[in-house]
């Protein structure tokens, strides 16, 4: 089952610090269970079929995830020159519960991850990555909608300065576990 299909995309540093990171539990602000419907900028990102990140949407058509998901065989240790994935594994899907029977699946047109993106047993830096779809999101459904996270580099900054500002938010959809920076709780 394909979902996604992506290539090249963006350099804005201060993106990094709105990536999806990997968690286990499935609970959200004061441990209420997560509901999609306040999320509908959230996405899924499988690989050959499975589901393996999370992304956000920020225009109709692009998306941005962590590098580390976008790379061929998914590396525990990497760095430049990164080997992608083959857009033509990769599909993402918005809306619905996060799977491709209730949501909005495409196909990726383009992927693309930062030249510094590394991995090693020390540190992780640079780890984001654009999505392209070939078919923009229909956001008129109410289901879908782009999250403007350029507009967010005050909230950003502030939350890496002093994070006791913001708080956290854990969603799991489609078998996909992150952790969101939720910098505009407050």
């Amino acid at each position: 089952m394909e979902l996604i299909d992506m290539k090249r995309g963006i350099n804005h540093p201060f993106l990094a610090f709105l990536l999806l990171f990997g968690v286990r539990e499935v609970l959200c602000v004061d441990g209420n269970p997560a509901k999609l419907k306040d999320y509908p900028f959230f996405a899924v990102v499988f690989v050959e079929g499975r589901p393996t990140c999370s992304a956000t949407l920020y225009t109709p058509s692009r998306l941005i995830t962590a590098c580390h998901c976008l790379l061929k065989g998914s590396p525990e240790t990497f760095g430049p020159p990164q080997e992608l994935e083959d857009p033509e594994k990769i599909k993402v899907v918005v809306g619905g519960n996060g799977t491709l029977i209730t949501g909005q699946a495409r196909r990726v047109k383009m992927i693309d991850v930062h030249p510094k993106c590394e991995s090693s047993a020390k540190a992780m830096v640079y780890d984001y990555g654009v999505i392209e779809v070939t078919e923009p999101f229909d956001l008129s459904d109410g289901h879908a909608a782009v999250r403007n996270i350029l507009e967010e580099k005050e909230a950003i900054t502030r939350t890496i300065y002093d994070p006791d500002t913001d708080h956290c938010v854990e969603l799991d959809f489609g078998g996909v576990t992150i952790l969101w920076w939720n910098i505009q709780c407050n």
